[in-house]
């Protein structure tokens, strides 16, 4: 029996153009989603150069460190956790379920469009395959829309903050130490390239097995009338 091949692959921005209106479904989701994400990283910005003034002024004569500076900055920091906590919450709960109403409407397109479909597919795709793709695969649809825009968003305020404080500091090193992102970008986009090819093995993969699985399944009278239960197993 001809095993049937992957499907093509489609380019990344072809990709991201059929996602994005489900996403733009649910934009004010995704805009406070964003906006807690950059609080988050604001708050994790914030506490070193907290630690960094109260280090400075203790080493510095100059500099008078009492103690109602010390419970100010303690209160300030206490805010900043408040805030974050919230925002964690917000970003683990809501965005979660953005996701997860964005894989129903994946799923519900997916089936309607299933329907539209003549015998001649069916006749060529195993339904282990299919099943594949409404599940596994738009699970993993839901845990892209939930966690690669705010990732992404906030890797972006983590560089322009950190090149703005470190320029501060010294613009020729933090030029230096900033010369290597464009390296480190070329690394990850091989490496993506490479994931990519294996994740698309493996969901192919994952459909043969559901698909020999459901086949054992539906021939549960066959095999038992043939004591073929260890042949079964070993297919598995």
């Amino acid at each position: 029996m001809q095993t049937q091949q992957p499907q093509q692959d489609h380019g990344t921005s072809a990709l991201i153009r059929r996602f994005l209106p489900y996403l733009l479904k649910y934009k004010k989701i995704l805009f406070l989603d964003l906006a807690c994400a950059a609080l988050t990283t604001l708050c994790d910005i914030i506490l070193p150069k907290i630690m960094s003034y109260l280090t400075n002024a203790a080493t510095d004569a100059a500099v008078v460190l009492t103690v109602q500076t010390v419970l100010k900055l303690a209160a300030l920091y206490l805010v900043l956790r408040l805030i974050d906590g919230a925002a964690s919450y917000y970003m683990s709960s809501t965005g979660h379920i953005m996701g997860v109403y964005i894989e129903t409407d994946m799923r519900r397109d997916a089936f309607a469009h299933l329907q539209r479909l003549g015998y001649s597919y069916y006749n060529n795709t195993k339904v282990g395959q299919i099943m594949g793709r409404i599940t596994n695969d738009l699970f993993d649809v839901t845990e892209f829309a939930h966690h690669c825009p705010e990732e992404f968003f906030i890797a972006g305020i983590k560089i322009v903050a950190s090149f703005a404080i470190l320029c501060t500091a010294s613009v020729p090193l933090t030029l230096v130490v900033f010369a290597c992102v464009p390296l480190m970008a070329v690394v990850s986009v091989r490496l993506n390239l490479k994931l990519r090819a294996r994740f698309r093995q493996q969901r192919f993969q994952i459909g043969e097995l559901n698909a020999s699985i459901e086949d054992s399944l539906l021939g549960q009278r066959v095999v038992k009338a043939f004591a073929a239960e260890e042949q079964e197993k070993r297919k598995i």
